[in-house]
């Protein structure tokens, strides 16, 4: 736990914001307690990544986690971003590893006033969000269960330098997103962003998972189910635009997908 100071307490059902030292900056997050905590069972956190110039108060109204089964189990966080940026992007300022140095802490401060489920630290997020979410998934695998990222903005060092370790991860993307294109482009002065085929070839090759996969239909897209050795591996793919969808409903396809994992 390093230094991490305790985080507030707040009742079951209830929530707010918290202001830390993180890298010498003084960083906000939100927290929001289910409505079924009890000290004496480790609950499961799950963190919420707003897109670029978003807030974390704008994300938590429209990603509903609220709607889920989320409310009664998990401690939702939703971090706050410098100059509403994560890292990976080219339009963030933060050094590398900053923001996951401050997700860490978040980890750790939680950890020192209420009984967090280590086994079960998860994240979710929409565009820049998204791609904040992958950023995760390819640095701190040993420490999150699953992810799960919507409409993600895949900016090229979001997949760079990864640990070799799988992790389950649900990407969610519109083929009609034009913003970040399902085929990926440029953007931000010529910063490139992965094609989501790309990215998903990564965690195929991470997650030891058989190719093709089994495809489902399912209300508003379709459900690309990957046979793997190692972790789970799923695609939903929907003729949206870029958006947190509601059918296929985004947030309970994420809720769904990280329960059930634990490291």
């Amino acid at each position: 736990m390093g230094n991490a100071k305790p985080a507030p307490f707040f009742v079951n059902g209830t929530g707010g914001q918290v202001f830390t030292q993180s890298t010498g900056r003084t960083r906000r997050y939100l927290i929001e307690m289910p409505t079924h905590y009890n000290p004496a069972r480790p609950a499961p956190v799950i963190f919420g990544f707003d897109g670029w110039r978003d807030s974390p108060e704008n994300f938590r109204r429209y990603s509903r986690l609220n709607e889920t089964g989320a409310a009664r189990e998990a401690i939702r966080i939703y971090p706050e971003s410098i100059n509403h940026g994560w890292e990976g992007a080219p339009y963030a300022v933060v050094r590398t590893g900053e923001d996951l140095a401050f997700i860490t802490q978040i980890i750790d401060e939680l950890d020192r006033t209420y009984n967090v489920d280590r086994r079960r630290i998860y994240a979710t997020g929409h565009s820049n969000g998204g791609g904040m979410t992958a950023v995760v998934a390819c640095h701190l695998p040993h420490v999150f269960a699953g992810v799960a990222a919507v409409g993600g903005a895949y900016y090229d060092p979001v997949n760079m330098n990864c640990r070799n370790e799988a992790i389950p991860f649900l990407i969610m993307h519109g083929t009609g997103d034009t913003m970040m294109f399902y085929h990926g482009g440029y953007r931000h002065n010529g910063a490139h962003f992965l094609d989501v085929d790309h990215l998903m070839s990564s965690y195929i090759k991470r997650n030891a998972c058989a190719f093709p996969p089994r495809i489902e239909n399912i209300p508003g897209g379709q459900r690309h189910v990957y046979a793997c050795a190692k972790e789970e591996l799923q695609l939903i793919t929907n003729s949206q635009n870029h958006t947190w969808n509601r059918t296929p409903d985004a947030s309970q396809e994420v809720w769904n997908f990280l329960s059930r994992q634990r490291l």
